[in-house]
């Protein structure tokens, strides 16, 4: 596995977010020890050095944290994502509950969940809700096909059998049998059914950039952009890890390894079991509030597209997936890390996208126009 692509495709997410921490380095020379060195700088670097702050605060002596990034702050998958706070409230639960069984599988289900109160306590506390354009509300399963129905209703059926109509996640998963009779959810043409459920939509890139603002706030994190790891040490004698960059070394106490699909980079014992998968996204321009709720669309268990609509004054519909076009250039998505290189034809799909698949949408070219601000991206995870 090699570092992360130096240029990568233009995400609608990092461009339009124009944040004065994409480029940070907190000093112009790297610190030379710290008690924490976390490596990466999405979500999981972000929220560890924000836990890290938050519950030391107070005490007499804090860590200190140095976060180094190989690209610029949230460059990587975080910043190319969809988009949506949705959890697999049941579509997986027949896959899980037969891998782990039917308890481990609510289990995993009931984490996913906790995820939207929990973005929505974090936001409130912070008072950024506003900012990181966080939205709950209901997202919906549209089945295309008849496979796709049995498969997502299945999923739904084998939960409830397992664990009752009185179980909280099965209670709040609304069946909706003809999917044209529900107005929120009729706007994918085709669709014959639907599943819904709890979920929300977060501007991920403007997250991690507010919580690293508010950590940095407190004086404990040193921040380092376009720095690669090139090698972690094993703990000397005296007890320090070596962290070498391309631009120095920081002796560290403890090291959090916050690289997703590169993780084997530095970790070569997981080459074969953390594995990249490129995928790509596009913003199309949209009339403002079009669409009411994050969605996705499903042909089988592989063919999917999913999609959310920015509030206002943003507007542009985020949409993720073009997998009726990719499932036939497995080549260009499978064991691909490369976020640096656009995928060719995706362009056209997403933008034929729109007036295909989505009732009454205008005819109007200023409406089949991707966002100039990064329209169409790919990414890695």
């Amino acid at each position: 596995m090699v570092l992360p692509r130096a240029n990568p495709t233009k995400s609608y997410w990092i461009e339009a977010a124009d944040s004065p921490l994409r480029d940070l380095r907190s000093t112009p020379e790297l610190p030379e020890t710290a008690d924490v060195v976390i490596i990466g700088g999405g979500y999981s670097g972000a929220t560890t050095a924000y836990w890290l702050d938050k519950y030391t605060r107070g005490q007499a002596k804090q860590p200190s944290v140095v976060l180094l990034e190989a690209r610029d702050i949230c460059g990587g998958a975080t910043g190319r994502n969809g988009g949506q706070l949705r959890p697999h409230a049941y579509s997986r639960y027949s896959v899980w509950a037969e891998r782990f069984g039917p308890d481990t599988a609510m289990e995993l289900i009931r984490h996913e969940m906790a995820h939207i109160p929990a973005f929505a306590e974090l936001a409130a506390e912070e008072g950024i809700a506003d900012e990181i354009c966080l939205k709950f509300g209901e997202t919906f399963d549209a089945a295309m096909t008849d496979e796709a129905w049995n498969r997502l209703k299945g999923a739904l059926d084998a939960m409830r059998r397992d664990h009752g109509d009185d179980n909280e996640v099965v209670q709040v998963c609304r069946v909706i049998a003809d999917a044209t009779e529900a107005e929120d959810f009729s706007q994918m043409k085709g669709a014959l059914a639907a599943i819904v459920h709890p979920a929300g939509q977060v501007w991920a890139y403007k997250f991690v950039h507010a919580i690293l603002r508010i950590v940095l706030s407190h004086g404990n994190l040193n921040i380092q952009a376009h720095t690669p790891v090139v090698q972690v040490s094993e703990k000397d004698a005296g007890g320090w890890i070596r962290v070498r960059t391309e631009r120095g070394e920081v002796r560290a106490r403890a090291v959090v390894h916050a690289t997703n699909a590169w993780a084997s980079h530095l970790l070569p014992e997981y080459n074969n079991i953390i594995l990249p998968e490129k995928g790509t996204l596009a913003a199309i321009k949209a009339p403002a509030g079009f669409i009411k709720h994050t969605g996705a669309q499903h042909w089988d268990a592989t063919v999917n597209n999913y999609h959310l609509q920015l509030p206002a004054p943003h507007n542009a519909i985020i949409l993720g997936g073009a997998r009726q076009y990719l499932v036939h250039r497995p080549v260009d998505c499978v064991l691909r890390d490369d976020d640096g290189q656009h995928m060719p034809g995706v362009d056209e799909f997403f933008r034929s996208w729109p007036a295909s698949d989505v009732q009454a949408w205008p005819e109007s070219d200023a409406q089949t126009k991707l966002e100039e601000q990064g329209g169409s991206w790919t990414g890695g995870g």
